[in-house]
C-alpha cells in the first residue's frame, strides 16, 4: 500500500512543508549553515512557503550570525561560502523567487541558484559512463540524512527523496532507487523499469514529472538519480505546437517523444552506447529524450550556471537579475540551438 504521504498532492505538501520547518527546528550541528540554506532555498520558490517559514527563517539566520568563530568552522567550507555570500546577496530580506515569460518560454530570477556549488557540471565530459567512486561526493553519505524527506517502499522499489539543496522547480526532490547500491549516473534497462514503477505509483500527484540529466547533460553528481518536481505549469517541450508533439514547429533541439517505455529505453540506450548526451522529462504515460551536445563542448553564457534538463525542456533559472530582464525568444533560441548536436 502506498504510505499516505505520498497518497494525495495535499498531505505531500504538507510532509514537504513540515519537515522544513522540521529542519529550522533541529538542534545546531555541523550542517546547521546548510539545512538553513536548503530550508531558505526551497521556500523561495513558493510564496506560501515562504509566508509559513519566514519567521523561522529570520530567527534561524540570526542564530548562524551569532555563532563563534569556533562553531563556525565546524562548516563545510562549500555552506560557509554560500551563506556568506546570502549575507551580501539580500542584506535583510529573504531572497525570493520571480517568473516571466519569453514567448513560450519560462524565466525565473533565481538569487540562490548562482551560489550551488559547479561539482561535475563545469566538467568536460567525453563519455557518459564513469564509475561510481565512493571517495567523492555522493547521495549516501551520513551527513546527508537530515536532508532526506522521505524514504521507503513504492512499487516495490526502495526510494530515497532527498530535498534539492538549491532547487528551480516548485516541490524539487532528488529521486534515488536503491540509493545503497551506490549506481553512476548511467542506466540499464531494469533501473528504468523500477522508475516506471515508482512514477505510476505516485501518479496522483498533481503535475508530477521525473528528469534525468546524463554525464555529460549537467549531471553534477555521479550517483544515479532522478530529479522530481509537482510541476504547477506545462514545460515548453510538452507544447502541441512541436513537431514532435504532432504539431507544425520544430524545437531548437531534437526531440523524441514516446508513450511506449521499451521505445523509450531503446533510445537511451542507443545516446548512452554512443555517448551522445540526453536530457529525459517523463510525465505518467508520457516521455520525452532531448539529445544534445556534450557539455564542455559548447559556449556558456556568462549568465548561465550550467543548461540541465529544466532549460532543455524550456524553462530557464538564472542567478544574473539583468539576464532575466533582458533574454527575449530569439536569444534563448539561438541558445538551445547552439546545444543542437546534429
Amino acid at each position: 500500500m502506498l504510505p499516505t504521504a505520498l497518497a494525495r498532492t495535499e498531505e505531500f505538501e504538507t510532509l514537504f512543508a513540515g519537515r522544513l520547518q522540521q529542519l529550522l527546528a533541529l538542534p545546531a550541528g555541523r550542517d546547521a549553515h546548510g539545512l538553513f540554506i536548503l530550508v531558505l532555498a526551497n521556500a523561495a520558490m513558493m510564496p506560501d512557503l515562504m509566508g509559513r517559514l519566514a519567521a523561522d527563517l529570520q530567527l534561524a539566520r540570526q542564530q548562524l550570525d551569532e555563532l563563534s568563530a569556533e562553531d563556525r568552522q565546524q562548516a563545510p567550507a562549500d555552506d560557509l561560502t554560500v551563506f556568506q555570500a546570502l549575507r551580501q546577496l539580500d542584506g535583510a530580506t529573504l531572497p525570493t523567487v520571480e517568473q516571466r515569460h519569453a514567448g513560450i518560454w519560462r524565466l525565473q530570477y533565481n538569487p540562490m541558484r548562482s551560489l550551488r556549488p559547479a561539482r561535475n557540471s563545469r566538467a568536460v565530459i567525453h563519455k557518459l559512463y564513469q564509475p561510481f567512486d565512493e571517495h567523492g561526493f555522493h547521495f549516501d553519505k551520513p551527513f546527508l540524512e537530515r536532508e532526506i524527506l522521505w524514504r521507503g517502499e513504492v512499487g516495490g522499489q526502495e526510494l530515497r527523496l532527498l530535498f534539492n539543496k538549491f532547487p528551480f522547480a516548485r516541490y524539487h526532490c532528488l529521486a534515488l532507487i536503491d540509493a545503497a547500491q551506490h549506481r553512476p549516473q548511467y542506466l540499464s534497462r531494469a533501473h528504468l523499469g523500477q522508475l516506471m514503477r515508482v512514477m505510476e505509483a505516485l501518479s496522483a500527484l498533481q503535475g508530477l514529472a521525473f528528469a534525468w540529466n546524463s554525464l555529460g547533460a549537467q549531471a553534477s553528481v555521479n550517483h544515479q538519480h532522478w530529479q522530481m518536481t509537482l510541476s504547477d505549469e506545462a514545460y515548453p517541450v510538452e507544447s502541441a505546437r512541436w513537431r514532435h508533439n504532432g504539431g507544425q514547429e520544430d524545437y531548437p533541439l531534437p526531440v523524441s517523444a514516446f508513450r511506449d517505455s521499451d521505445a523509450l529505453w531503446a533510445a537511451i540506450d542507443d545516446c548512452q552506447q554512443n555517448d551522445r548526451a540526453f536530457n529525459l522529462f517523463l510525465r505518467p504515460g508520457r516521455y520525452w529524450l532531448i539529445r544534445r551536445r556534450l557539455q564542455g563542448g559548447y559556449p556558456l553564457p556568462e549568465w548561465s550556471g550550467g543548461l540541465a534538463w529544466s532549460e532543455v525542456c524550456g524553462a530557464f533559472s538564472l542567478g544574473d537579475e539583468a539576464a532575466f530582464r533582458r533574454l527575449g525568444e530569439v536569444e534563448i533560441e539561438q541558445l538551445l540551438g547552439a546545444l543542437n548536436p546534429d
